[in-house]
């Protein structure tokens, strides 16, 4: 009776295996959003091994099933939005839904970055992608595929890149650079399609992509993507790695794909003759009046693609409090006390002359042409 009983399982598995395919057994996320259905099935071929067809309603409820599986990730923006995430993350992170924490670039995860051949076009970033596992080209597709993630790529030719990903209800978000995570573009409307959307300074759209998760949660992607590794090409590009995580250090915001040009304020400050050193010491000690905004109202920094600000991280408390965060954009100043808290300062004080002697000197310093990153 026993061997009967055996027999019988092993045969109705692989009856099992034949019906549905291996792909299935495999499935995860699958198996365990249709376990009712999979259980009937399983019971009905366990005692029908002879006639499998006799199954047919219970095979077709969990076809139905695991058809409707979605692995679209939801917009869900508070997880790339974390102190510990948003600077560390960029755009492409985000698309593939994997935080590497260190700015993957396309590429860098297969050996195989393409930008020193045309730097930052269409075709060296799409290679870069294409060779890390997990990424590849296709054509525009419908919502009805639930299992990839349709992802769009744009670049500001010969300066940046950018991705863009749809989400599980149909509309597409994105993660300029360090910035926020948001679904709505330079305008400030919900993007519906990013071949339409106001993308500023990147107008050259190159096609679509798509990758896929485990999960419709963030964070599950299955993309092979790394972040950023030294090299010697890397280092003409004009980016600037400060020493020791802990120094005070003053960043361009600028790009969403690239690390953006950042450098130590104590460099910074041979540079500019401290004119902007003592600008700030001397904000900090008056009693300039200011405005206190809630980030639930106001990002800190713009979430936005473009220049983004003059971010200085004051991890000596040159400026006031240890660890505090200013930020020069668009003549405002604005202060935040830590970078994991909920709200900022922005002083009441014009600051555009500084804030534009401050661009110049880090233009200088990375040989950056400015005027062709503004919109």
């Amino acid at each position: 009776m026993k061997m009967l009983i055996k027999t019988r399982n092993i045969f109705a598995s692989s009856a099992f295996s034949v019906l549905l395919g291996m792909a299935t057994f495999s499935d995860v996320k699958a198996a365990e959003a249709c376990q009712q259905e999979r259980a009937a099935l399983d019971h009905c071929m366990a005692h029908n091994f002879r006639a499998p067809d006799w199954c047919y309603p219970e095979k077709s409820a969990y076809l139905d099933c695991l058809s409707n599986v979605s692995y679209i990730p939801h917009y869900a923006n508070a997880f790339w939005n974390s102190s510990s995430r948003r600077p560390k993350n960029n755009c492409y992170n985000y698309s593939a839904n994997k935080a590497t924490n260190n700015f993957a670039q396309p590429g860098y995860a297969s050996g195989s970055p393409t930008f020193s051949d045309d730097p930052w076009s269409c075709t060296a970033v799409a290679a870069g992608a294409k060779g890390d596992s997990g990424i590849s080209e296709t054509s525009y597709f419908s919502s009805s595929n639930k299992r990839d993630t349709l992802l769009a790529l744009v670049v500001a030719p010969g300066r940046d890149y950018h991705w863009y990903r749809r989400d599980s209800n149909n509309r597409w978000s994105h993660k300029p650079g360090q910035t926020s995570a948001t679904n709505k573009d330079n305008s400030g409307n919900l993007i519906t399609d990013p071949r339409n959307a106001n993308r500023g300074i990147y107008t050259l759209f190159c096609g679509f992509f798509k990758t896929n998760s485990a999960s419709q949660s963030q964070n599950t992607g299955a993309a092979n993507i790394a972040g950023w590794m030294r090299s010697a090409q890397v280092a003409k590009e004009g980016d600037s790695i400060v020493s020791g995580e802990e120094a005070s250090k003053i960043t361009l915001l600028i790009y969403s794909g690239r690390k953006n040009p950042t450098m130590s304020l104590k460099e910074f400050n041979q540079l500019n003759s401290g004119v902007l050193s003592n600008q700030m010491k001397a904000l900090g000690k008056s009693k300039q009046h200011s405005v206190s905004i809630q980030e639930n109202m106001l990002d800190f920094i713009p979430s936005k693609l473009g220049y983004q600000g003059i971010l200085i991280e004051d991890n000596d408390g040159l400026f006031g409090q240890k660890g505090a965060q200013i930020l020069l954009h668009n003549g405002h100043v604005r202060v935040k006390a830590m970078p994991d808290s909920g709200g900022f300062k922005q002083l009441k004080i014009d600051m555009s002359a500084i804030e534009q002697n401050a661009l110049e000197t880090i233009a200088q310093r990375f040989k950056i042409d400015i005027s062709t990153l503004m919109e």
